[in-house]
């Protein structure tokens, strides 16, 4: 089982995440680990980033299946958050992965890197729902105690079965 967890810069995707893999004792990865080991500045992390997907499209996922030694289609027991790639999401994406958007209220886009690719993944999975049947969970809260309680209630184990 693969669980995507989306969502805005300081949305809690990481937080949540790690919570929810120690819940299920699940591994865990972030997408921006690779570009924020290469780019310690926050501010150029964006552009750096996009230079190198620019470059080679597979660069992350690359670094991905290096850290766990293993390919794609191998993953199980997994959350992997952070996407704002269209074509990395996608590429994890199949029938028995489990998405997650976060919403945090009031949160704003942080670049248009962000905003393009979460609306192109969010317009794919709402036609992937409506047309396809997949479901995913939309959360929306207005503070990280808000949504660490979340963690804390009962049914993630039921919902990912």
């Amino acid at each position: 089982m693969k669980i995507l967890i989306i969502g805005k810069t300081k949305s809690g995707k990481t937080t949540f995440g790690q919570n929810l893999a120690n819940k299920l004792n699940y591994e865990f990865h972030s997408m921006s680990e690779m570009f924020r080991n290469l780019e310690k500045d926050n501010k150029l992390l964006t552009n750096n980033s996009l230079s190198l997907l620019q470059e080679d499209w597979n660069c992350n996922i690359n670094y991905i299946q290096n850290k766990f030694n293993k390919k794609i289609e191998n993953f199980n027991n997994i959350i992997l958050e952070g996407f704002r790639n269209p074509y990395e999401f996608f590429k994890f994406l199949d029938q028995n992965t489990h998405v997650i958007i976060l919403n945090k209220i009031n949160l704003d886009y942080k670049d248009n890197f962000e905003k393009e690719g979460l609306e192109a993944i969010l317009s794919s999975l709402k036609f992937l729902q409506n047309q396809l049947g997949f479901k995913y969970k939309k959360i929306f809260y207005h503070n990280y105690e808000e949504l660490n309680k979340l963690i804390e209630l009962s049914g993630w184990k039921k919902w990912i079965e």
